[in-house]
């Protein structure tokens, strides 16, 4: 019986960097995409080992790319290297039909690529995918790939979020960025990319153990120590990955290796919330100084549990209240502060009869309110990103609201943040003590016509005073009140009650995802 040819076949392999077709072997022409993401610096935390470079180097820092919020307030965008999460791509090929894929990111910032299916291994599946092995790169090949998207994530999508995302178009301009592969090729990146030459100048290390480690080494009690320990086992750890990417060379003059920056919008949240935290930490520390004299105890008598605000501050309410006294004072007999014994060290109150050691504590406090002003800045900060990364949440319009009356120092309810914040937000910026004396300071809110500007020009009659621990303002509202309220925005940012409510609003998933 004579042989009928029915079909046409070649055999086609590949390699590393190699592909082979029929009788041909041929060397692929590719490009690495390395990949990082954008974080978030302040100088604040930069020198509390929060966020730093390699030994040697400036953090290079840059205004927001486009489609970021602006950040504000001391805050700007950093590169760093990949954290454990997971990355998903899709494809677009020139002749033939798109993929999609799925990166698993390693603490050291490997990349594993997730396979979902295998005839041969009915077993593997998008529950319990196969992982491939790990490399720090993503390959995109010149003769195929047209145009990438990617975005980072967290956590790991569910199967129909995948699908939603990844095989929509219109869903994955939305949900991810995207590169075209032609442009890059040639040299030429967006504001997103740089050349892998330039790793070294643009990529930083932050210690993201410090967010895990939070809550149990503060309540251990030695803040300082352990902040030095963490720092320096999150920089131990991640040297290795983070010098191998900056020692990456770039090849021939056509291979154009390069890096690409996601966005991890949670990461730069949960950076916000411990940098918020450490501020709040800063500020009880401040308050117990002011109230003792003694600034070496001060981080181990701080209790983590005590910013839930379920119990008696007054601390800050003496804070308060002795500042009214400073700014009174002229020659008042020492005997108007023993109603004040039983908050404020008698050592201090002596003290501060003198005019030298009574204008640095005047700076001091006036630090103090420039503490509770950012808090609350970064309170309304965040409620504002919140916006931009949740559009369809209930919650919309909170944060902008809630930025709207800060930085317009509460007109509708001015009395809800009475005393040392009833100006507007932004106005004590122009109030720093690094900008203007602290005389100029006292002298523009003394001759104001705030709140704060009345109660301190107000003639007390301390006969009336009697056994009260605070002062009546204009308003009838006790500087407790005003301690109270203020009280109220510090509980609003303890630590693992933000990063729990981060965690729950700064997610780009469904309630599938």
């Amino acid at each position: 019986m004579k042989d009928d040819m029915i079909a046409i076949f070649g055999l086609k392999a590949s390699g590393k960097g190699k592909e082979a077709q029929g009788n041909n072997l041929y060397a692929v022409d590719y490009v690495r995409l390395y990949l990082s993401l954008y974080g978030v610096y302040s100088k604040s935390t930069h020198k509390s080992g929060i966020l730093a470079p390699l030994e040697g180097n400036d953090v290079s820092s840059f205004p927001a790319p486009k489609g970021f919020p602006d950040m504000k307030y001391g805050y700007s965008y950093q590169r760093i290297p990949l954290r454990k999460g997971y990355i998903y791509a899709y494809f677009e090929k020139h002749n033939t039909a798109g993929i999609f894929k799925e990166y698993e990111v390693t603490n050291e910032g490997g990349i594993v690529n997730l396979v979902w299916s295998d005839m041969e291994n009915p077993r593997i599946s998008w529950e319990t995918p196969k992982k491939d092995r790990m490399t720090n790169y993503i390959v995109l090949r010149k003769q195929y790939d047209k145009k990438v998207w990617l975005v980072f994530s967290p956590i790991r999508w569910s199967k129909q979020y995948a699908e939603k995302v990844l095989g929509n178009e219109e869903e994955r301009n939305k949900r991810m960025q995207s590169l075209e592969c032609e442009t890059c090729f040639k040299g030429e990146y967006d504001n997103h990319g740089f050349a892998v030459e330039e790793a070294k100048s643009i990529l930083v290390s932050p210690p993201w153990d410090y967010l895990t480690e939070f809550s149990d080494k503060v309540k251990a009690g030695n803040y300082l120590e352990w902040e030095n320990a963490s720092y320096k086992a999150y920089f131990d750890r991640y040297k290795g990955q983070y010098e191998k990417n900056c020692a990456l060379k770039k090849g021939d003059a056509d291979n154009h290796d390069f890096y690409f920056s996601l966005f991890d919008p949670q990461g730069i949240a949960d950076i916000l919330c411990a940098d918020i935290a450490i501020e709040t930490r800063n500020l009880l520390v401040m308050v117990e100084s002011m109230k003792t004299g003694d600034i070496t105890k001060a981080y181990k008598k701080v209790d983590a549990n005590a910013l839930d605000g379920n119990y008696d501050n007054p601390e800050l309410v003496a804070l308060i209240d002795m500042g009214i006294l400073l700014y009174r004072m002229s020659d008042v007999k020492t005997g108007v502060f023993t109603k004040y014994k039983s908050h404020i060290s008698t050592d201090l109150l002596k003290t501060i009869l003198l005019v030298e050691p009574r204008a640095k504590l005047r700076q001091k406090i006036h630090y103090i309110r420039e503490l509770l002003s950012e808090i609350i800045m970064c309170e309304a900060y965040q409620l504002s990103i919140q916006d931009y990364l949740v559009e369809k949440m209930p919650t919309v319009n909170k944060g902008k609201s809630s930025l709207s009356k800060h930085l317009s120092g509460l007109a509708n309810a001015p009395e809800k943040i009475d005393g040392y914040l009833d100006q507007p937000i932004g106005h004590s910026k122009n109030l720093s003590v690094t900008e203007k004396k602290i005389g100029n300071c006292i002298n523009n809110v003394l001759s104001s016509e705030s709140n704060t500007g009345k109660l301190l020009r107000k003639e007390w009659n301390l006969d009336e005073i009697v056994d009260s621990v605070s002062l009546i303002t204009d308003t009838q509202d006790s500087v407790g009140d005003i301690a109270d309220a203020l009280l109220g925005y510090i509980r609003y940012i303890r630590a693992n009650q933000k990063l729990n409510f981060i965690s729950e609003v700064f997610r780009f998933v469904t309630k599938d995802g």
